[in-house]
């Protein structure tokens, strides 16, 4: 057995390795650009949702530089928790603490409720991609709805 290896162990290692070598390079030449074309036309199609992510996003951090701190500890770290309806939760990441907005609660808040069905767009397209670059992309792109988009995630 030590004499077989001695002898074919190079010949098997570059076989091994060329074989790896091809593989990789056959995975970056055909599937990468089919996820960048699909990850491209995906993004076309929902432009809209991704301009009601950012609108979601500019208000939720507009309110937060106004009015957004925790009346138990003063952390400014409030983060989208849950939407249901006409109601947004709003939670603090130090003290866990929930709040409960309504379109009442001020004009930002209506706003981010009105564009809040973009949201459900995202997860929709984060849960079919997830480990895509479509995905990673979404992801990387969440900002202050990130723990909300994990919470739809988790869910199914």
């Amino acid at each position: 057995m030590t004499a077989f290896l001695t002898k074919e162990g190079p010949s098997l290692l570059i076989a091994v390795s060329g074989s790896l070598v091809f593989l990789t390079g056959l995975y970056h030449l055909l599937e990468i650009p089919r996820q960048q074309r699909h990850k491209r036309k995906w993004l076309r199609s929902h432009a809209d949702a991704i301009r009601g992510h950012l609108i979601v996003q500019y208000c939720l951090n507009r309110w937060k530089e106004k009015r957004g701190f925790c009346n138990k500890c003063g952390s400014h770290r409030l983060e989208l928790w849950d939407h249901c309806d006409n109601l947004l939760v709003l939670r603090c990441s130090n003290c866990r603490i929930n709040y409960t907005l309504t379109a009442q609660s001020g004009p930002m808040i209506a706003q981010i409720l009105q564009y809040m069905p973009s949201e459900y767009v995202l997860v929709s397209g984060l849960r079919e991609n997830r480990f895509e670059s479509l995905g990673r992309h979404l992801s990387r792109t969440c900002g202050p709805c990130s723990t909300f988009i994990e919470n739809k995630l988790s869910e199914s």
